[in-house]
């Protein structure tokens, strides 16, 4: 629709529907699964759940949504990430970052598999992407994608290895920069 802004469409949206547009279509992959575990073809529940994208053990009887946790960024601005437990005690803790236009969703698969290989695993959504907020400013420099990782990062109990593609790459190529900066006295 011209004229429309993406946010005012899924702003509009839930106030019809009364629910996030995201909500919805889960809703709507649910009842395909319930349909099709009903129907009496023999199928295993994980390959139909995975046939309508439902990878990660668990992850379909919760809403991605109410799954999101807030984490801490600068100004007051809420970001949302997944977490992703291993069964035993996490090897390690990785975040992992989408690319502009990208949400976390994107990492689903990756993150799935480092959390079935030890992995704690932060699969968030960047500023004004899928379920974070999007800041009153509207600031979107790079310098603002790298002190919200750097909060993210601040917050945990230990340095996590950060993957990124495109924006979220560079985001955390920046913030590791500026850490290195600062350890060797640069500014």
């Amino acid at each position: 629709m011209a004229g429309v802004s993406a946010r005012a469409l899924q702003i509009g949206f839930g106030d019809v529907v009364g629910m996030s547009s995201m909500t919805y279509l889960r809703s709507v992959r649910l009842d395909r699964v319930h349909l099709e575990l009903c129907s009496g073809v023999a199928q295993s529940v994980t390959d139909v759940a995975a046939g309508w994208n439902f990878f990660h053990p668990g992850r379909a009887e919760t809403s991605p949504m109410e799954d999101a946790e807030s984490l801490p960024v600068v100004a007051g601005n809420r970001l949302a990430a997944d977490r992703w437990t291993p069964s035993a005690d996490p090897r390690g803790t990785v975040v992992l970052l989408h690319g502009g236009g990208q949400t976390r969703h994107s990492w689903v698969r990756t993150a799935s598999h480092l959390a079935d290989h030890g992995w704690l695993v932060f699969n968030v959504d960047a500023r004004g992407h899928g379920a974070s907020e999007w800041p009153p400013d509207g600031s979107y420099a790079l310098v603002d994608f790298v002190a919200d990782l750097r909060a993210i990062v601040g917050a945990l109990d230990r340095p996590p290895v950060l993957v990124g593609a495109s924006l979220g790459g560079r985001a955390a190529l920046v913030a590791e920069g500026k850490v290195r900066d600062c350890q060797s006295g640069w500014s």
